[in-house]
């Protein structure tokens, strides 16, 4: 995940060396790549509260947040929801399980800050 959202920012001369990271030169892409948390703990942070980026930086790592948080949700509710839905409106099960899910996928994916694209 790494590698796309330094793409995002602009970063395309980037390498692995033994799970250390080349930092970039530019002193606001450094400050992030240093501090962004391991796996899709990206997903979580509100990048209203981030600073030394531009504008177009922060606007597309944004919409890049805000596309993954959907794809992530999307393949949840296809994987984990839409079975519990087509089963209480075919067989006439619970309805509850179903909107229960999609809570709880909504909370494990939430839309960070008060943006969203």
């Amino acid at each position: 995940m790494i590698d796309e959202i330094l793409q995002v920012l602009g970063v395309h001369s980037h390498r692995l060396l033994k799970d250390r990271l080349e930092i970039p030169d530019d002193p606001g892409l450094a400050k992030i790549v240093q501090e962004l948390p391991p796996d899709d703990g990206i997903l979580a942070i509100d990048l209203d509260t981030t600073t030394g980026l531009s504008k177009e930086q922060l606007s597309a790592l944004k919409q890049w947040q805000c596309s993954k948080i959907a794809a992530f949700r999307a393949e949840a509710y296809k994987v984990e929801a839409d079975g519990l839905f087509f089963g209480s409106e075919a067989d006439g099960d619970n309805k509850q399980a179903w909107l229960d899910k999609r809570a709880e996928i909504k909370a494990r994916y939430p839309w960070p800050g008060s943006y969203r694209s």
